[in-house]
This record gives structure tokens, C-alpha cells and sequence, in this order.
């Protein structure tokens, strides 16, 4: 239906003003509601260092007044409540995300110096939110993790490509990443159990448009899943743009 919910919660987002300025860790959190295929809401909020905290092996994080758990234990259970002003509103964002399922067992391919860690897949979730932005959503949920020894913006990546496609009893994924260090090009298929399957991929890619800000779309992908099946997927509505990056609503067959 095109609608869905993206959370990030970091510490050094590369899109952060400043970020070569002030160093890398810099706590924030981002909230992107889409409706009908279409951005509803939409905030991308920085903390003060002594605002948060982060006990990652503890499974606790802290931005301001907004706490996520995250437990691994047999089961993936993610508990988000979340509680943000809202800049140029006196109404604050509140609410709640959950999802709950069988952790991923296996890891992908990587770069040496960038982690890529698919972490629950195939899986149900739900999302309730008040205040600012209103609204409910439950359905598929896909939860990763992404780390580094260095800095983003310091690992000379030309182009990421990356997405998935919800098929009915599995996740497939494409991460295509080319830069200075060589590239990584990899699809991995995630299964209800949580079990991974993951080989190499050629990524083609029809010939692009370009978004205002000069950045690369391709129409169209393709590439061969985990067991050489072929994969077609189409790039539809752009939900955001900006200079360093696009997000889209796809349609795989």
C-alpha cells in the first residue's frame, strides 16, 4: 500500500552538519512516516552527548526522552518508546514501535572496514504514534545494523545500493557497494527462522536518471537470489531526496 515507517537510531550519521568538524559520534535519531507512497512526517533530530546513553551490549539506548530495547535472546525483541520535540511545533512526537522474531543466523559478506549485520528479518512489527503525527501501522518489519572502525564519509564508497523485497515466506536483499577498497556485491535471502542464505551478486542496472541534486537512480535492477533464481526490481515512487542519498518504494517480481 506504500505505507511504512523507517527508525534509525546512531552516533554518527554522515549526513550530520559539521560531522568532519566535530568528530563522528554525535548521537541522533531519525523518525520518516510514508503514506500511500508518499513522505507524511518526517524528523531528523541531533543530541547533546550528555543527553544520551548507550549500553549496546545491554540492549539500552537513551536519546533525550526517547528509550529503545533491544533484547537478542532466542528472540529478536525490539521495544522503542519514543517522545521528541518536534522543531517550529509546541506538540511533541510520541509513541511506540515493536517487533518481535527469530534472530538472523549467518552473516553476509562485508567490506573489511564497514559492518553490515541484517539482524530480523521475514518478520512481523508494529508502529503507534501520537502527538505531532497520528497514526497506526503493523505488517513486515526488517531491523540492521551498520558499524564502522571509521568514519562513513572517510571509506571512499562511490556508490550503495541497497533494498529488500518482502515476499511472502522470505526476505531478499541487494547490498551493492563499489569504492577506493574494492566493492562488495552480495544478496542474501532471510527466511521466517532467521536463517541466512547469502551469496555474490552481479547487480545490472539500467541506464540511470538523475535526481536533481545529481544523484544516480537506475530505473530498473537485476540480479540472480541466493539460489539463481532471477530477481527484477523496479525503482517507483521517490519517498526522499536529498544530496547524499535516495529512498524509493520498489516492486520486486
Amino acid at each position: 500500500q506504500g505505507d511504512g515507517l523507517v527508525f534509525i537510531w546512531s552516533l554518527g550519521l554522515p549526513f550530520l552538519p559539521g560531522v568532519r568538524e566535530h568528530g563522528p559520534a554525535r548521537p541522533a535519531l531519525v523518525v520518516a512516516v510514508y503514506r500511500g507512497g508518499r513522505e507524511a512526517f518526517f524528523l531528523f533530530q541531533e543530541y547533546p552527548r550528555e543527553e544520551f546513553e548507550g549500553e549496546p551490549l545491554g540492549g539500552y539506548w537513551r536519546f533525550g526522552e526517547t528509550e529503545i530495547r533491544l533484547r537478542l535472546d532466542g528472540q529478536v525483541e525490539l521495544g522503542v518508546r519514543l517522545d521528541l520535540a518536534v522543531p517550529g511545533s509546541t506538540e511533541r512526537l510520541r509513541g511506540t514501535i515493536r517487533a518481535r522474531g527469530a534472530p538472523c543466523v549467518g552473516a553476509p559478506a562485508g567490506a573489511a572496514a564497514h559492518v553490515w549485520s541484517p539482524i530480523l528479518g521475514a518478520s512481523l512489527g508494529s508502529a503507534e504514534l501520537s502527538g505531532v503525527f497520528s497514526g497506526r501501522l503493523a505488517g513486515r518489519v526488517y531491523l540492521d545494523h551498520n558499524a564502522g572502525m571509521r568514519p562513513l564519509h572517510e571509506l571512499g564508497i562511490s556508490r550503495w545500493h541497497w533494498g529488500r523485497l518482502a515476499f511472502s515466506g522470505c526476505d531478499v536483499l541487494w547490498y551493492d557497494v563499489e569504492g577506493e577498497e574494492g566493492g562488495v556485491s552480495v544478496v542474501v535471502e532471510i527466511g521466517a527462522d532467521g536463517r541466512l542464505r547469502s551469496a555474490p551478486a552481479t547487480v545490472e542496472r539500467t541506464a540511470p536518471a538523475w535526481s536533481r541534486y545529481g544523484v544516480e537512480r537506475p530505473r530498473r535492477l537485476r540480479f540472480l537470489d541466493s539460489s539463481g533464481d532471477p530477481v527484477a526490481v523496479d525503482l517507483l515512487a521517490v519517498v526522499e531526496a536529498s544530496p547524499f542519498y535516495e529512498r524509493h518504494l520498489v516492486r520486486g517480481t
